[in-house]
């Protein structure tokens, strides 16, 4: 498969690596998230499995919380941010 070729992923039911392809992250993420709840999933003898609407609807409340929140900070915003909290205490603010 091309480098940046978008498979789509029909399944109603999905594993963890389809899981972690389709979220662009580790499968030990998705894993990891699954286990302390962040993440929808069923165990089916011992497997994790994910269901594509509840996926889907994890994805879009994301949206709505980064939304509703500050907005993540790219590497040089946290750099620069971090640079001017540095300052701020070297100069007594």
């Amino acid at each position: 498969m091309p480098d940046g070729v978008l498979v789509p992923i029909p399944d109603l039911i999905l594993t963890l690596p389809e899981v972690a392809e389709l979220l662009k992250v580790a499968e030990k993420t998705v894993y990891t998230m699954a286990q302390k709840g962040e993440l929808p999933a069923v165990n089916v003898r011992g497997q994790r499995r994910f269901e594509r609407d509840d996926i889907d609807a994890w994805i879009e409340r994301q949206k709505v919380v980064a939304v509703k929140g500050r907005a993540p900070m790219t590497s040089s915003a946290s750099w620069t941010w971090l640079c001017a909290r540095s300052m701020e205490g070297a100069i007594g603010y």
